[in-house]
């Protein structure tokens, strides 16, 4: 399960924040009942987009937790890594680690993670996991990242993982997250030509993904089914070249079927509906 859980887990994060619009590499080009709606849309998903880079430190900070517990590690055998420190410690009454990291590595950003995950084999929870056992692994993490452009930002993720037997080639995933942001002065053209300050309250649901490792790897950014979602409230003012404001509630849905994805993005009562492949 180990292999199947490190590839998977990169794979869900990242496209559940890559906009909610099939994950693929072709263009789904969205256009909505009016140019207005089409250009909220366009300017919604530029920057709900640019969550990926958060998800991809609460993956690789995850995956770091669980790698290290998984060879048998300590909190004196964390691998050590500069400008980041770590712990590991198990609680016996609860039977989870209990994992936190700080990372000062990004100049002027300070990374605050606290994690806790449960391995188990069948229904019993295990302090040192055996791969070829392992049925299920719980993760219930929380990032908070401080700068001097953002006020708050803090996305929090709680997964479950499961297969339905030991070694099996296929993963399932569900749960749920979150993220709560106030981010100023982002650069939203590369020229300093436009500034825009941005905030998120979003949650996120993740129901039944299924991955399936066919012999040549799993396909990370299509589940064989499931569904993602994502609601909450993003608003944006920019001032410069390019001035406009953007606000209100949003509400984005993806559906898998076997190597296709049906999506709808909500917002300010007008509905957009697509598909696409993302095999």
């Amino acid at each position: 399960m180990r292999k199947l859980l490190l590839l998977t887990t990169m794979g869900l994060l990242l496209c559940a924040a890559s906009g909610f619009v099939g994950c693929s590499d072709d263009d789904n080009n969205i256009s909505g009942p009016t140019a207005e709606d089409t250009a909220k849309v366009d300017m919604f998903m530029s920057e709900y987009s640019g969550i990926d880079e958060v998800n991809g430190h609460v993956v690789s900070m995850t995956m770091h937790f669980i790698d290290s517990i998984m060879e048998e590690a300590s909190a004196s055998k964390v691998a050590a890594v500069v400008g980041i420190h770590m712990t590991l410690d198990w609680h016996s009454a609860s039977e989870f680690w209990y994992c936190t990291a700080v990372d000062t590595t990004e100049e002027g950003e300070v990374f605050s993670y606290i994690d806790s995950i449960q391995f188990l084999h069948g229904e019993e929870s295990v302090q040192w996991p055996v791969d070829s056992l392992v049925t299920e692994v719980r993760s219930f993490q929380r990032l908070h990242v401080t700068s001097e452009m953002i006020d708050t930002a803090t996305i929090w993720q709680n997964l479950v993982f499961t297969v339905l037997e030991p070694q099996d080639d296929t993963l399932h995933a569900s749960g749920s997250g979150g993220l709560l942001a106030e981010v100023h002065e982002v650069n939203v053209e590369g020229n300093d030509s436009t500034l825009c300050d941005v905030s998120y309250d979003m949650d996120f649901t993740y129901n039944h993904l299924k991955f399936l490792d066919t012999g040549e790897g799993l396909n990370l950014s299509c589940p064989r089914s499931g569904s993602l979602a994502a609601t909450g409230t993003f608003g944006m003012s920019c001032t410069g070249t390019n001035e406009s404001t953007l606000g209100g509630t949003w509400s984005v849905t993806e559906e898998f079927d076997d190597g296709m994805i049906n999506f709808t993005i909500q917002h300010g009562g007008f509905t957009f509906k697509g598909s696409d492949s993302c095999d």
